[in-house]
């Protein structure tokens, strides 16, 4: 019988026009800082070992690497951090970014913050809202004072609000849950909807319907309703025991009927 010939990949059936390019070496690919491009001195000391860091091919090594560098450094170490983020072309949003951010926050947070306000590869949402989430670990009220404002009508999700009201809670400081009770009605909604459904997926459903029965009674029908829909996603049982229990009751209005 003739010789079998090697199957085909479908690429193979590709004119040379549409096959993908064949994967360039690490270097060119990774071959990215501003330095290089004008052809300046290589820099050196922790601006150089931090470059380094940011240049490593793979991206898991590289966060690796870079969480490592900046845990042992503090706030001392900012202007050479900053400028080898400066020589390198990180992309908006990289995590890069928020781990820089999220180091700068630990001993100044309001600066690290106002930064992502102003440097092109941090100005998004995700970004800075790390920074508000991680001031908020250290200073809720101020975090609030300095974000909250931002969140106006035209930014219905709130996301600095929903950043605080996770570093908060992740700190452990008490009041969050007074604090969530004298926002402004968008404010509060949203800060509401996040607490429930964070308490849910971390306690349970169970402790967290006991701790919605146990709010004050000006909070049970902002509370209740959340918490019907939140444990819908979870435990639909749980979710329709507690609306038939509350549905006829002052606070169940807002329940699923």
């Amino acid at each position: 019988p003739p010789p079998r010939r090697a199957s085909c990949a479908p690429i193979c059936l590709l004119p040379p026009a549409l096959a993908p390019p064949e994967p360039r070496p690490p270097a060119e690919r990774m071959a990215r800082t501003r330095a290089a491009a004008l052809d300046l001195p290589r820099v050196t000391g922790l601006e150089g070992r931090i470059t380094e860091i940011l240049l490593i091919p793979d991206p898991i090594l590289r966060m690796e690497k870079l969480a490592g560098a900046l845990g042992a450094l503090d706030g001392s170490a900012l202007e050479p951090v900053r400028d080898a983020y400066k020589g390198v072309l990180v992309e908006i949003g990289d995590p890069e970014i928020v781990l820089f951010v999220e180091w700068w926050a630990r001993f100044d947070p309001e600066g690290a913050f106002q930064w992502t306000r102003t440097n092109w590869e941090a100005n998004i949402p995700s970004v800075a809202a790390s920074g508000a989430r991680a001031w908020a670990r250290i200073d809720p009220m101020a975090a609030y004072a300095g974000v909250g404002p931002l969140d106006t009508q035209d930014r219905p999700f709130a996301p600095y609000v929903v950043a605080v009201v996770q570093g908060w809670a992740e700190s452990g400081k008490p009041g969050l849950d007074e604090f969530i009770a004298q926002l402004p009605p968008g404010h509060r909604s949203r800060a509401t909807t996040v607490t429930v459904r964070r308490k849910i997926r971390r306690d349970g459903p169970v402790p967290t319907i006991a701790w919605a029965e146990a709010a004050p009674l000006e909070q049970k029908l902002r509370i209740y309703q959340r918490l019907a829909s939140g444990l819908a996603e979870v435990d639909p049982e749980a979710a329709r025991a507690f609306a038939e229990k509350h549905v006829s009751g002052p606070y169940g209005k807002r329940l699923p009927r």
